[in-house]
């Protein structure tokens, strides 16, 4: 038993040593910044201690084999105690917080330089090993040694790595360009001065400062601050910014709250979770919440107590757009949550793996997604012990309210150990949806007048003696103001602020007594509205016409932006040409009564009610023309000002390859564009959002301004676009000309690397351009002359592949675009249905189709988008077996939201295939098709089935296809390959019936529902009249498949490799044109909606744009015959579809999903990847 007796010797030993690094931590854990990684390591040491404790009680029980099993994983684990040991005590000191040095010093001495929470990791593991091998594998403590070692591989590096050193490279010549020499894996990709498009040399010469060329290298994985991306705004500093800008929190004015039952039972109720704090505007619900978190901050984690719970809090305002939405509220919570206990970077972390640039980028359609699933994931952390969330002004979050409701209902039901406190207005939507929460506790400001009257004549009582300190009021003046606030002020905290404001404008009023102070003072009437009114009719009143018309343009401007600007900012957008500076700024300012507020040289409402007021009451002058007039102004005046301002390397970069964090200058040359710079599209957009309507303005005059700019200053608006950091280099909707055209495909392909390094816009960017690119040709003076670049092919053109779609893991079946044509669904051979954004490519849902019991598939036309792109309804077949072994088979219809993809109805009851679904035109209905004759429409919201229709007297109950016609009135059917019937889909009476004249194989109804086309196999085609059964044409060609234009006017026919295309208007059997280039047999005809435009896919792996306008046929450039077509570089095309707007084609294969642009006519191969 010498073998047992080593290894027992070995275990006490661990335990002595587990127990010391205890004592080591625990003498040492109040240290001031401690890191996070060794206290949770501390944390879960008595695991492993009592885990051994546990086989060494075992120990009688084992065998010589364990015994021998054990030795070496015991020994090994020693080892690491040892180290973990003195890493404790070399690094941890009661009075010292330079843990960092003596941290790296003690590691670099140990053998394998491990970290703290690596060494932790492996001793769990080691002990995992014991656990099992002592035969304790089904105690309770193993879970929790598998737990713990998951938590510590998700722990964040205790301590950074050392970077390694610059990278220098060169290149010439095709193929990758790899250079290595520091830390970590290296990238390939299309970085930001090579494509992978492009072949043959590229020589960078001399004639720039050096024979090298710097290339700055970012790697999205490698991140110094996990948290830097949530940190769009700290929380912290809008508290602060909030509370100064309404001038301060007095002492005691949240005193009556914090004593308020409702309170105290949510406080000490571990039941109760949520309460809600509800008032009118100004009743200072904000402030309230302010002295609440001042009040629970000192005993939180958020003030250092390691023991004390988390507390994290988030402001909203509508009037400023980085915290008006419910995506800014959870990266707010989340930052301060995982500020104050380090270990939840985690579930941050996770986020960013497969190589994320951003997940929760403002821009990114999915941050909500992404943020909320890490916010729930760390509320049920289980290191998370306890957690107040504090979210004020709910009413002011403008987007994603529902879904930030929805979240909080669900999660202060489910979640016992987090606490909620939540205000906002008296608003009936916010009322309904925290109705469903079950814990919850309400404190309505209206139903505690009495308290808040006290708290408010407290307010009064100190802004009086601040008036009365600096305008010498005498006791006489002094009373009289008191009186009048507390006979009007109604409880409201925001009306006596204003007219405080107002009164210490008031020069001499202490002079003033008896009537003529009752006149001064009644100028200040009760009711915000009221007052709010009186403050505009003064400015309207104003001796100075000019001025006046001035201040009405600034609230108007003020109103209209979507963040709150600067004083350089808004003089930029207000100010006539040639005013003075700050001055005429700041006192522009002040003429605007107590509408505005200056904080940090920031312009704000001084609450949101005075926006809403403006917004809803249009009399007072300040939207004369409505509020899409004043975007118009912003507009053009951004334009103007940037034309006036913008020029090449205006920060005085040194190099291309200088990124956009090197340091600002000062003065900051875009300190009054950064605004406009940002959103001058969107208040373009907002002004007219259909440019193919004519605005109020003159249009054509802003597209000529627009064509002017972009001409001579585009290259260098990107360059400030990448210089001011918030903004996101991309395009914008309107397609107004080719130049716009051409310009957003350069944004496209060049955002990458003009976003880290703006000098990139002139050298990467335009050198690797097309060189028919009308951006190219008309900033060629600004091409580098220190390099020279050949490129074999040359590209003349941009690439009409707009995206290359991946993420399918299976062959794709299908697609669909939505109606508006900015989403795009696909579905693949595993039952999964993606939802990508057209304009950018990226996913935006994945649906997943399961059954635990059930083999279920897609029906052959799977899914339809609603016309408001909404939902999207799939339909999917379950297959299932009886008692007896025969097969099962049910149908349904899932209508999911397109935004958050759940499934919103179930719709079932078909008793076989589905074989057509489609909603109705206002998205209120869902109509199926089944081939057991049956037709159901479908309430969407209700999930009714509201009608029924079932085929009468068929001809033959064994359908084939049933199609529904595009307006949801017909309906088409084929059974025993022969026979084809039309019915009216709301009766399901049968309209008329015909036989084929043969065996068919490919059948189409038009989109006016007035003819069915059939293809025969005996090689006709037959057009039948819908409406009388009778035969109206036959085409004697050979066909395999047959496709009707929108119009109803044109006929497509497909046979082996050869396109048909015919005149079916009237009675004519014209063959317009013959159309060949595919090398094998074609599977696929789509019309674009607008139906000039034919796609075709073949087994030969292309795919081709035919024009078909007018009678006379051209064949795209694209052609075979006259160019090269679309070449898919691998797999065979399964299925196409064209856009609505016809601006989009689709091609899915059995290796992916591609976006491609047709109406782009470069004439060379393109493979798409």
């Amino acid at each position: 038993m010498a073998e047992a007796s080593a290894v027992i010797g070995l275990i006490s030993a661990i335990i002595s040593i587990i127990d010391a690094t205890k004592t080591l931590y625990d003498a040492a854990k109040d240290a001031k910044g401690q890191p996070e990684a060794f206290r949770q390591i501390a944390a879960r040491l008595p695991l492993v201690e009592r885990t051994l404790q546990e086989v060494g009680r075992r120990a009688q029980t084992l065998d010589a084999n364990a015994w021998e099993a054990l030795n070496p994983v015991v020994d090994s684990c020693s080892q690491k105690a040892k180290n973990l040991k003195k890493i404790f005590k070399k690094v941890l000191k009661k009075d010292d917080d330079n843990w960092v040095n003596r941290y790296k010093k003690v590691i670099s001495t140990l053998v394998n330089g491990q970290k703290v929470e690596s060494l932790m990791a492996d001793i769990l593991k080691d002990i995992q090993i014991i656990a099992c091998e002592a035969g304790i594998a089904t105690n309770p403590e193993v879970k929790e040694i598998e737990q713990a070692i998951q938590e510590m591989e998700g722990l964040p590096p205790s301590l950074q790595d050392d970077t390694g050193p610059a990278v220098t490279q060169n290149h010439k010549g095709s193929g990758n360009n790899n250079v290595n020499t520091g830390r970590g894996a290296q990238h390939n990709g299309t970085g930001d001065l090579y494509h992978n498009q492009i072949s043959g040399d590229a020589h960078f010469g001399t004639g720039y400062r050096d024979s090298t060329f710097n290339v700055s290298i970012h790697n999205p994985k490698e991140r110094e601050d996990p948290l830097r991306d949530l940190r769009t705004t700290d929380p912290r500093d809008d508290k602060m910014r909030i509370e100064q800008t309404k001038g301060g929190l007095l002492e005691n004015l949240d005193c009556w709250v914090l004593n308020h039952v409702d309170f105290q039972r949510w406080r000490g109720d571990k039941e109760s979770r949520l309460l809600w704090i509800k008032g009118d505007p100004g009743k200072g619900k904000t402030m309230l919440l302010c002295g609440i978190v001042n009040d629970m901050s000192p005993k939180s984690r958020l003030e250092g107590k390691k023991a004390a719970p988390l507390l994290s809090y988030f402001f909203c305002q509508a009037t400023d757009e980085r915290i008006n939405n419910a995506a800014a509220v959870l990266r707010g919570l989340i930052f301060l949550l995982a500020s104050q206990q380090p270990s939840l970077v985690s579930h941050v972390q996770k986020k960013y793996d497969g190589g994320v640039k951003n997940p929760f980028a403002l821009e990114d359609p999915n941050s909500w997604y992404a943020l909320s699933t890490v916010f729930r994931n760390i509320l049920k952390d289980p290191s998370l012990d306890s957690a107040y969330l504090i979210i004020d002004a709910l009413d002011e979050c403008s987007t994603g309210l529902p879904e930030l409701l929805n979240l909080i209902v669900e999660e202060s039901s489910a979640v016992a150990r987090i606490k909620w406190i939540v205000s906002s207005r008296n608003e009936l939507n916010i009322e309904a949806d925290l109705e469903e929460a079950t814990r919850k506790a309400i404190i309505s400001l209206e139903l505690n007048e009495q308290s808040v009257s006290e708290a408010v004549t407290t307010y009064i009582q100190a802004k009086v003696d601040k008036l009365a300190k600096r305008g010498k009021y005498d006791k006489a003046t002094r009373d009289a103001v008191h009186r009048h606030l507390s006979l009007n002020a109604n409880e409201t905290f925001l009306w006596v602020a204003l007219v405080c404001e107002g009164l210490a404008r008031i020069k001499g009023l202490v002079n003033i007594s008896g009537p003529r102070l009752q006149k001064e003072l009644a100028a200040f009437p009760a009711g915000l509205n009221t007052l709010y009114g009186l403050i505009i009719k003064q400015i309207q009143d104003s001796n100075d016409e000019e001025n006046a018309k001035l201040c009405k343009r600034l609230l108007a401007v003020v109103s209209a932006v979507y963040r709150p600007v600067t004083i350089d900012e808004l003089a930029s957008l207000v100010a006539p040409e040639g005013a003075p500076g700050d001055s005429y700024m700041l006192e522009l300012i002040g003429l605007c009564g107590s509408f505005l507020t200056i904080r940090e040289r920031t312009v704000y409402f001084v609450h949101q009610s005075v926006k809403d007021f403006f917004l809803k009451d249009r009399s007072y002058g300040i939207f004369p023309s409505g509020i899409r007039d004043v975007h118009g102004i912003v507009f053009s005046r951004s334009l103007n000002a940037m034309s006036l301002a913008l020029r090449r390397n205006i920060y005085g970069l040194d190099r291309p390859g200088s990124p956009v964090t090197d340091a600002l200058p000062d003065p900051d040359p875009l300190a009054a564009l950064r605004y406009s710079c940002i959103n001058w599209v969107d208040h373009l957009c907002d002004w007219n959002p259909d440019p193919d309507v004519a605005c109020d303005r003159d249009w054509e005059d802003s597209i000529a301004m627009i064509d002017k700019f972009i001409r001579q200053k585009y290259l260098y608006w990107l360059e400030a676009l990448s210089l001011c950091k918030g903004g996101r280099v991309n395009g914008w909707k309107s397609d107004f000309s080719n130049l716009v055209q051409d310009s957003r495909r350069f944004i496209m392909y060049h955002q990458r690397a003009i976003e880290h390094c703006p000098l990139q816009t002139y050298a990467s960017a335009l050198l690797f351009s097309p060189d028919h690119s009308s951006i190219r040709n008309l900033f060629k003076k600004e091409e580098p002359t220190w390099v020279n670049v050949t490129i074999d092919p040359v590209i003349e053109k941009w690439s009409p592949c707009l995206h290359t779609i991946e993420g399918h893991r299976d062959g794709v079946e299908s697609v669909v675009f939505s109606h508006d044509s900015t989403l795009l669904a696909s579905a693949d051979c595993e039952v999964v249905v993606k939802v990508w954004d057209a304009n950018s490519g990226e996913c935006r849902q994945t649906l997943t189709f399961k059954d635990n019991n059930r083999w279920v598939v897609f029906a052959p036309r799977p899914f339809a988008f609603s016309p408001d792109s909404k939902w999207i309804a799939v339909s999917i077949h379950l297959y299932d077996y009886d008692a007896e072994g025969r097969p099962i088979t049910n149908s349904r219809v899932e209508i999911r939201d397109t935004v958050s993809g759940k499934c919103l109805r179930t719709l079932v009851n078909h008793n076989d295939f589905l074989s057509s679904v489609a909603f109705s035109h206002d998205s209120t209905r869902v109509t199926s098709a089944s081939l057991d004759g049956t037709i159901k429409t479908w309430g969407v919201n209700s999930g009714e089935c509201l009608h029924i229709s079932e085929l009468k007297n068929p001809r033959c109950s064994n359908f084939e296809i049933v199609t529904l016609s595009h307006d949801l009135t017909r309906l088409v059917s084929i059974s025993s390959r022969t026979d084809i019937q039309i019915w009216d889909a709301s009766s399901g009476n049968c309209l008329c019936a015909f036989t084929v004249d043969g065996t068919h194989v490919g059948i189409t109804l038009s989109h006016d529902s007035r003819r069915v086309v059939t293809a025969l196999l005996s090689g006709a085609i037959q057009i039948w009249d819908v409406d009388s059964g009778k035969r109206l044409q036959e085409l004697e060609d050979p066909v395999d498949l047959v496709a009707f234009s929108n119009n109803s006017t044109r006929l497509a026919s497909a046979s082996t490799n050869t396109i048909k295309i015919w005149d079916v208007t009237g009675n004519s059997r014209k063959c317009l044109r013959t159309l060949e280039g595919h090398c094998s047999r074609i599977t696929s005809l789509a019309f674009s909606h607008d139906s000039t435009r034919l796609a075709s896919t073949s087994e030969d792996r292309t795919i081709k744009i035919w024009d078909i306008r007018g009678e006379r046929i051209e064949e795209s450039r694209y052609m075979t015959s006259r160019s090269t077509a679309l070449q898919v570089a691998k797999g065979s095309l399964e299925a196409i579809a064209i856009s609505p707007d016809s601006t989009r084609l689709a091609l899915a294969s059995d290796a992916g999903l591609e976006i491609w642009d047709p109406q782009d006519t470069r004439a060379s191969s393109i493979s798409g990847t």
